[in-house]
């Protein structure tokens, strides 16, 4: 007898350690189509794309070097590496569009 108290004493005591995010307070509701990040640091490429529009812009407006730029943003230095490569190929896009913007506003005003 005192073996089955201590048996449904022991019961409930137990924590419950599962995480339920449907009932959990304060946290939005559950969504089929949203799909958690495996990484909580990963960002779109969409996201990752205007950062570095937004950094390049940046930098610009403060008469950095193409060099310190292609560092800064991509951690790249010069040299016939692939990755030199393709930041320098993006660099290029992204002033192209800068240069597309600053003459919109110059029109515009």
């Amino acid at each position: 007898m005192v073996a089955e108290l201590m048996g449904s004493n022991q019961q409930s005591h137990r924590f419950h350690t599962r995480f339920n995010p449907v009932s959990s307070p304060g946290l939005p509701p559950a969504h089929e189509d949203w799909k958690a990040s495996r990484n909580p640091l990963e960002m779109s490429d969409e996201t990752a794309w205007q950062a570095k529009v937004n950094r390049v812009r940046e930098l610009r407006q403060k008469e950095r070097t193409q060099r310190d730029i292609l560092y800064q943003v991509w951690g790249v230095t010069p040299g016939r590496s692939p990755e030199y490569a393709q930041a320098r190929a993006e660099y290029r896009q992204i002033i192209a569009l800068l240069n597309v913007e600053q003459a919109d506003e110059e029109s515009e005003g």
